[in-house]
């Protein structure tokens, strides 16, 4: 469905028709398997480069085709319907 490289990080989205399942994996590490008909939003946490962050996985199957998106700590970095993503610079905040 998806391969996408994000710094030295590598994300594949890999989907079975014969089970139903989408499975996520992070530097080929599985990292989510759940059944598509009835999740279609995987989340999961990476400690990278000193921090959590925070994945999210999200398929959707509009007008018989697939959308794969691909966010990191809330900002796109992948859409299969526009590509690689260019993300902003994240703001770090201060206290």
């Amino acid at each position: 469905m998806a391969k996408v490289t994000y710094g030295n990080h590598k994300i594949s989205v890999e989907e079975s028709k014969w089970t139903g399942n989408i499975l996520v994996r992070y530097d080929g590490n599985k990292v989510s398997s759940q059944n598509y008909l009835f999740d279609r939003l995987h989340s999961f946490y990476i400690f990278e480069n000193g921090q959590n962050t925070h994945y999210e996985v999200s398929i959707s199957f509009p007008y018989y085709s697939r959308k794969v998106t691909i966010s990191r700590n809330g900002i796109t970095i992948f859409s299969n319907k526009k590509g690689f993503v260019q993300p902003q610079q994240e703001k770090s905040s201060e206290v």
